[in-house]
């Protein structure tokens, strides 16, 4: 609440900072799911130790406090838990896929007290196994049983196909997910991107209205948070970062509007490390900003 009351504060001047962010941290990953952005030619790149600092500093001095780090795979970042451990005045989100929930990991986990994990799954057995690999859905549900043994807090992120649509916006499947522990679900539409990007997995325009009903009368029967990526509270498109409420910082630093648009002109690295000029300043991300608004509002 602090963070999105110091944003509109911002907004009122005319500056340009989110309050949330997201930092991939590695760009190295064990799983080749169809549809994903990140690019895994060659060696892995991974932000600094001093990157990462210097940007969750700057989201300090601007009251942002909030972080999702992702990957590729976070938990292949070298002692990732170190970076909560340096911050505990921070929270943060993992968006993992469940492979690495170790009982070790999971007690990392517990001790640190301002983690949640994110865990992808995008459908029970093979309508998971089906996007991301074969055995991977019995993995991430072992991490899944020991978070919920430990008692941690933790979400469900469920993308949404043209072939599980039906299987994942079912009653099952949100009741499976509160019987397992998770306490929020997070679903996000295909975006066919990256070096695999098979199309034939996208939603149709005919699917996309009954989605969104779906997800309304799910929300409002089921005792678990039903987070809706790019829709508002009255069912406007949405995007982000044409909102400024976030910026996706890729492996390599690159400022991005969001994961799936790996497009950036700076870096975290330029203006000597002053991250606030260089976003605030930026004329890429203020430039996407109306262009979106103009024409879309995210759709």
């Amino acid at each position: 609440m602090k963070a999105v009351r110091a944003y509109r504060r911002r907004l009122d001047r005319g500056e340009l900072f989110p309050p949330f962010m997201f930092l991939a941290i590695t760009s190295a990953c064990n799983l080749h799911c169809h549809g994903c952005w990140i690019t895994t030619q060659g060696k892995p790149k991974s932000l600094t130790q001093q990157d990462i600092d210097r940007i969750i500093a700057a989201g300090k001095g601007q009251q942002s406090r909030f972080y999702s780090l992702l990957g590729g795979e976070p938990m292949l970042y070298p002692r990732w838990w170190e970076i909560p451990q340096r911050h505990p005045d921070c929270y943060f989100q993992i968006i993992t896929n469940g492979m690495f929930l170790t009982d070790e990991n999971v007690r990392r986990i517990n001790r640190l007290g301002n983690v949640t994990p994110l865990v992808s799954i995008d459908g029970l057995g093979p309508s998971n196994d089906q996007r991301r690999g074969d055995g991977v859905f019995q993995a991430a549900m072992e991490g899944v049983r020991r978070l919920q043994r430990h008692k941690v807090l933790f979400g469900v992120a469920t993308t949404i196909t043209g072939q599980n649509i039906e299987e994942v916006l079912s009653d099952a499947y949100v009741e499976w997910s509160i019987r397992h522990g998770a306490m929020y679900l997070w679903y996000y539409v295909y975006r066919p991107v990256g070096a695999d990007p098979s199309p034939q997995l996208a939603v149709a325009r005919e699917q996309m209205t009954r989605l969104r009903r779906r997800l309304l009368t799910l929300r409002r029967k089921h005792p678990i948070l039903i987070i809706d990526t790019y829709w508002d509270e009255a069912g406007r498109a949405v995007c982000p970062a044409a909102c400024g409420l976030g910026f996706h910082i890729g492996p390599q630093g690159s400022i991005e509007p969001c994961p799936p648009l790996s497009f950036a002109c700076e870096k975290v690295q330029d203006r000597g490390g002053d991250l606030f000029a260089t976003i605030n300043e930026s004329r890429f991300l203020r430039g996407f900003q109306e262009f979106v608004q103009q024409r879309t509002r995210g759709a």
